[in-house]
This record gives C-alpha cells, sequence and structure tokens, in this order.
C-alpha cells in the first residue's frame, strides 16, 4: 500500500495541503501539530513541514480517508 499511498503525497508536505486533505482550517492543523498529534518540523521561516508517512499514520489512527476520497 506504500507505493499507492506516494502517488497521491509528495514526501514534505505543508499545513495547507493536509487542511484541504482533511477538510479543516490551517488554524486546525496547527493545533493538531501544538498538541503533538501530528509530527511536524519547522522551517527557518517558521513554516511547518511534515513527512508523508507521519501524516499517513495521523490518517490511519483517527481513521481519516488516505485519497482524500469517502471510503
Amino acid at each position: 500500500m506504500k507505493i499507492r499511498e506516494q502517488h497521491w503525497c509528495p514526501k514534505y508536505i505543508t499545513t495547507s495541503f493536509i487542511a484541504e486533505h482533511c477538510g479543516v482550517s490551517t488554524v486546525t492543523v496547527l493545533s493538531w501539530i501544538e498538541e503533538k498529534r501530528l509530527a511536524a518540523f519547522r522551517l527557518p521561516k517558521g513554516h511547518y513541514r511534515i513527512h508523508r508517512d507521519d501524516f499517513i499514520e495521523f490518517l490511519t489512527k483517527y481513521n481519516m480517508p488516505m485519497s482524500g476520497e469517502e471510503n
């Protein structure tokens, strides 16, 4: 399943990508990061990036669709 997941999601992703994928605001994504629900790292200018594997783990843990489509 890892190969299929790589087609819809780049290796490092933005909070905006996650917000759009999950149907929430970027503020919600930032709160997930602050609450340590979603692993992320900061770039020198303060923007966050999330590794694809961490995002997939988050989606699995919270039973959210992988491809942006309803199951």
